[in-house]
This record gives C-alpha cells, sequence and structure tokens, in this order.
C-alpha cells in the first residue's frame, strides 16, 4: 500500500460535525497511503434548497462531491440524523447510481453498527483507517 492514493467521500447531509472532522483527520494523518477527501459538507446558505435552481445546485455539488470517490464512508450518525435525511438519502441514491462502494463506520465510540446502517452499505469497519482499507479491499475483490 505504500505511495497508494485513494479519493474518498465521507457522508455528511451537508453539515459539518465533529465526526465528519474526525474522520476527515483520521485519514489526513495516516501515512504512507495518501487520500484526497472529495467531501464538501457546506453550500451557499443564500441558496434555496427547496426551489428547483437551489436543489439542482446543492445535487450537482453532491454528485460532483460523489463522482470521484473509489470509495464513501457511511456515518451512522449521519445516517440516523433526522435534519439532515434529505441530503443524506441524496448522497446515498447518487453513491448507488454511481457504484461507489460503501463502507459503514460506528458512532464514534461504539463498535456496533445499527442493522439499518449495515444494510445501506456494501461493508462496515471501525474508526481506523487500517480497518477501513482491509474492508475496502476485502469488498472490492
Amino acid at each position: 500500500m505504500t505511495n497508494a492514493l485513494y479519493d474518498i467521500f465521507i457522508s455528511h447531509g451537508f453539515r459539518e460535525h465533529d465526526e465528519w472532522r474526525t474522520a476527515d483527520q483520521l485519514f489526513q494523518d495516516y501515512e504512507p497511503v495518501s487520500f484526497r477527501n472529495f467531501s464538501l459538507p457546506w453550500f451557499d446558505p443564500a441558496l434555496d434548497a427547496n426551489d428547483d435552481l437551489g436543489y439542482r445546485l446543492i445535487f450537482e455539488s453532491l454528485e460532483n462531491q460523489i463522482i470521484p470517490a473509489d470509495f464513501a464512508i457511511l456515518l451512522t450518525s449521519v445516517a440516523e440524523a433526522s435534519k439532515a435525511r434529505r441530503w443524506f438519502e441524496t448522497e446515498l441514491n447518487l453513491l448507488k447510481i454511481h457504484g461507489t462502494l460503501i463502507i459503514a463506520l460506528p458512532k464514534l465510540g461504539e463498535e456496533a453498527i445499527p442493522e439499518t446502517v449495515q444494510n445501506l452499505a456494501h461493508t462496515n469497519a471501525q474508526w481506523s483507517v487500517e480497518s477501513i482499507l482491509k474492508a475496502f479491499e476485502s469488498a472490492k475483490s
């Protein structure tokens, strides 16, 4: 795996939160493998996600974050957040459309992943890059 480069997407439902930041930092600090996190948990607040133009622009932004990803990290906390439901479901649908491998992670500090979240992913891992890469390599073969 030395000098490998992985492009990733971390689920966020268009909200930056502690688990997203922790997952991003986990990948940024890992060596000798490099990661590029294409997820961007932000959108212009001037956009109205409830009108056609605003929704389309946010949708296109999400799709552009997902297309280059080798795999996606599905954060249980995002999957269970009711406020992020609409954008989480959009992320999930785009990941499926583009055939992106999805790896579920439990909530920080926990080991168990709820069955409802497991059913959304191709495989599961724990909060370590080694566990995530092992899950990715196993699932893609």
